[in-house]
């Protein structure tokens, strides 16, 4: 087995689910490995497996899931393949008063998040038609030659959880320390090395990538589309964002959670948004990976405030070549995953920056 030495001396524990694969029943197969297909991998060239994280467990006692897809050609130990790990959107939840959560699908469950993934790799078993269309990325990714790890992230934190959130909630929030888990166990695998590792982040996933840039995870390149990456002004508005503001305030709970006074506690709150940021990211911390920054200024599920100071920030502090900056400037979000001619070009411009040539 070879695993990357980038990622050897932080790789946890981890499980197979026995002998199953999940289609849009949750019923079991007698297989480990499942046939892959979506709009545009046919069946015969992918297969996926389901993971189970040991020791992550979702809100609803579940354990937490991760997907991982390959091309059906023979891995090569010796010149493994590269990994791309891509993290879905809408993981933004909290359970308020009497119950409630911020929408009317319960987002703090393992099947919801599962569903995500299914949805972002455009599975057949996608529920509704919430996948419908999507898939383009792991398809262009694949087409290139890369296994395909995907988290599924359960705990409505938006990436950020590592488990230090107040456990009057009923559960930890563990979304970075998932993410970062997916990668190693991904490159434990016979075949795969995380070296080079893409990342390729949908909504809410964007956040995901700055959360693994701070904790040390290597990079080496990065596409995020619709990122709602700047969420302080939030803050400034607490009446008009009040569920939303909730839901920070319980994912940062162990930064801000004890202080008494509500301004100071926003003020505490809006600096730690900041710091999480692309924006601090690049403009403060050096991150300068070759990236593709996606957003669109009609964006019809997220304010396009919230994207665009990013883009504004690379623009003017990245280094000249390193970087793409688009406004797709139509009424939709992170459309990238449904046009595989779009998500193969930017794939292919990150690979050129890298120096790196795939079948």
């Amino acid at each position: 087995m070879m695993v990357s030495m980038r990622f050897a001396p932080l790789l946890l524990a981890s499980l197979l689910l026995p002998a199953c694969v999940v289609d849009q029943q949750w019923e079991e197969f007698t297989l480990e490995r499942a046939p892959f297909a979506n709009a545009w991998v046919p069946r015969g060239q992918a297969s996926f497996e389901v993971m189970l994280a040991e020791g992550y467990t979702c809100p609803d006692g579940l354990g937490a899931r991760i997907y991982l897809v390959e091309p059906d050609t023979p891995a090569d130990e010796l010149t493994p393949r590269p990994l791309a790990l891509l993290l879905h959107g809408r993981n933004f939840d909290v359970v308020r008063e009497a119950g409630a959560q911020l929408s009317e699908e319960d987002r703090l469950s393992a099947l919801w998040a599962s569903d995500q993934v299914e949805n972002v790799l455009g599975m057949e078993s996608s529920l509704g038609t919430a996948g419908q269309g999507q898939g383009a990325w792991v398809a262009e990714l694949l087409e290139r030659g890369f296994a395909v790890v995907v988290p599924a992230n359960c705990w409505g934190d938006m990436w950020h959880g590592t488990g230090r959130n107040a456990y009057d909630e009923g559960f930890l929030r563990l979304g970075t320390r998932l993410a970062s888990e997916a990668v190693q166990i991904a490159d434990a695998r016979p075949g795969i090395a995380a070296d080079p590792l893409v990342v390729v982040a949908l909504s809410e996933g964007g956040r995901g990538l700055v959360e693994l840039y701070a904790e040390g995870t290597p990079i080496d390149a990065a596409f995020v589309d619709s990122s709602p990456d700047w969420l302080s002004p939030m803050v400034a508005v607490p009446t008009a964002f009040r569920p939303e503001i909730d839901a920070l305030l319980a994912i940062y709970d162990d930064e801000v959670g004890e202080i008494a006074d509500p301004q100071a506690q926003l003020d505490a709150l809006r600096i730690a948004l900041e710091r999480d940021s692309m924006v601090h990211a690049v403009g403060n911390l050096g991150f300068n990976a070759p990236l593709v920054w996606a957003w669109s200024s009609l964006d019809e599920r997220i304010d396009p405030a919230w994207s665009q100071p990013a883009a504004d920030v690379i623009s003017t502090t990245y280094p000249a070549g390193a970087a793409q900056v688009l406004d797709w400037g139509i009424a939709d979000h992170a459309p990238s995953n449904r046009n595989p001619t779009e998500a193969g070009e930017r794939l292919d411009w990150l690979l050129g920056r890298l120096g790196i040539v795939l079948p």
